[in-house]
């Protein structure tokens, strides 16, 4: 009985998973088609199980509200997506996404690392794998911003 049950939910998974990357696969193929209203629907029907179909899936929908001219919903789509990944690069950006990317970045990247850095002063520890995120790149950019710090 608890292997049905088991089997069951690991079916359920991987349909769930299957249908992820299906809905997501079709959402890019309306991008790429600049059918960018469809997409965006379509997104909002992806279930974000694993954490690199909700990256896609972030990244997808700046980029169709940028290409609907929705810049100031683009702006803040992307700070969103920035405050979970700072330092995450994009998969098949256009120059100006990249551009509008980099100026998000650019403003919201000292606020992090500012906020991050009291967490770590707060506790007088840091994990390597950082506190906020998993990117290992936290340890790098801490230790640059604790050295432009002025000294007491």
């Amino acid at each position: 009985m608890n292997t049905i049950v088991a089997f069951a939910f690991v079916l359920a998974a991987a349909t769930t998973a299957f249908s992820a990357q299906d809905l997501l696969s079709t959402a890019k193929d309306q991008y790429a088609s600049a059918a960018y209203e469809d997409a965006l629907n379509t997104l909002n029907r992806v279930e974000k199980g694993s954490p690199d179909v909700a990256r896609q899936v972030e990244e997808y929908r700046v980029f169709c509200l940028f290409a609907l001219g929705r810049t100031a919903e683009a702006e803040t789509s992307a700070e969103a997506f920035m405050r979970t990944q700072p330092l995450a690069r994009l998969d098949d950006a256009s120059p100006r996404i990249e551009a509008m990317f980099q100026a998000v970045r650019k403003r919201l990247l000292p606020s992090l690392i500012r906020a991050e850095y009291r967490t770590v002063s707060g506790t007088d520890a840091y994990s390597a794998s950082g506190t906020l995120s998993v990117s290992r790149n936290w340890a790098a950019a801490l230790a640059s911003y604790r050295m432009s710090l002025p000294s007491d």
